[in-house]
């Protein structure tokens, strides 16, 4: 965490922000703080009056007396962030922060953490080191898929009734599921799709926006094939048709080895093809989706530049005005952390400039 902090902000090559770190800490006593990705309230949510626009979290304080002092009704955010919101510590600073009709709220962690760096610089840019990933701002994107690839979505198994026989299924109903053929599993979770995230000719599609409902405990052996689940935890209504797909295990090291992209994995339609959580501005520690993955020789810890880009101007100061091209710019840098074989999750680890969807990404 240390090393992206620094990276960020000091304009340097990553071997170089490791070198200078190596150079002044070894094991001494710190501040960390870790702004996570924002929190977004759906439009109109009901606050409670003059709720504050900052608040310092208390000694023994929980999520629940939190956001009761920022909306009327909590309990639906906290069922819909359960699992996403980060452990609270006395010191923590809670900022509310309105854009329009739009309200979010962003966590800035202060804690006193002592440094053991286990760090080495290798040849060809190539870093390992103590846990260097903020790893509360992407814990739900191991645990919980946010996107459905083509594959998943026509292999997952489906909803075509509840033991009620009634439209919706909710909490410890039992439902019937079709296609299931993770018979090794008993976790599952339910998911609707959602938006397709496509190229920007809308030709290719990458992915699709899967929508959490709830999870399911395996109850009976398929029949006919189809299987008995009861709905374990439910943050929406189950409706004939979602998709049931297995928990599994997903392993994640904290350490890894942080290394530039190669240039030659990285070709010129690389770009942001997906925005997690549907911000509208992407900036520091959100993630996002860019359309390279397992095929194209990505693995977790590459760095990958990306680039604003440049719009279009009429040069009218010469005696025939035409359009001109502006160059794009830098403007962040993304960090690895998932991959599938077509796409993969990055988070951003530096933003200098606004970045939108579709923004090019290339090697450092």
């Amino acid at each position: 965490m240390l090393l992206l902090v620094y990276y960020a902000y000091c304009h340097c090559s990553v071997q170089t922000a490791m070198k200078h770190l190596l150079s002044i800490f070894a094991l001494f006593l710190i501040t960390s703080r870790v702004y996570a990705q924002p929190f977004v309230f759906d439009a109109h949510t009901p606050l409670v009056p003059d709720a504050p626009t900052q608040y310092v979290v208390q000694e023994a304080e929980q999520w629940s007396d939190i956001l009761s002092k920022i909306v009327l009704d909590p309990e639906p955010w906290l069922q819909r962030w359960q699992g996403r919101l980060p452990k609270l510590g006395a010191g923590d600073v809670i900022l509310l922060e309105k854009q329009g009709n739009l309200v979010s709220l962003t966590i800035r962690q202060g804690r006193t953490v002592k440094l053991q760096p286990r760090v080495r610089v290798v040849e060809g840019e190539t870093v390992r080191s103590a846990p260097i990933l903020p790893v509360e701002a992407i814990q739900q994107f191991l645990n919980r898929p946010s996107l459905l690839t083509e594959q998943e979505r026509e292999t997952a198994g489906y909803v075509i009734a509840n033991s009620s026989k009634s439209l919706m299924s909710s909490l410890h109903d039992r439902i019937f599921v079709r296609n299931l053929s993770y018979l090794n599993e008993e976790q599952f979770i339910v998911v609707r799709p959602g938006q397709r995230f496509a190229s920007m000719d809308g030709e290719v599609v990458y992915a699709y926006e899967a929508i959490y409902l709830g999870d399911a405990e395996w109850i009976e052996d398929a029949e006919d094939g189809v299987s008995t689940l009861r709905l374990t935890h439910v943050v929406r209504e189950v409706l004939k048709g979602d998709l049931v797909i297995p928990v599994g295990t997903r392993e994640f090291r904290e350490n890894f080895e942080l290394v530039a992209a190669p240039e030659d994995l990285v070709g010129e339609n690389a770009y942001i093809v997906a925005v997690v959580d549907g911000v509208s501005q992407i900036g520091q520690y959100n993630v996002v989706v860019v359309n390279l993955g397992e095929n194209d020789g990505l693995v977790v810890g590459h760095l990958l530049n990306v680039k604003q880009r440049g719009g279009s101007i009429v040069d009218d100061l010469t005696d025939t005005p035409e359009m001109v091209r502006l160059p794009d710019q830098q403007a962040g840098t993304l960090l690895i952390f998932r991959v599938f074989d077509t796409i993969s999750y990055a988070l951003v680890i530096k933003a200098i400039l606004p970045i939108n969807l579709f923004d090019p990404v290339t090697a450092p």
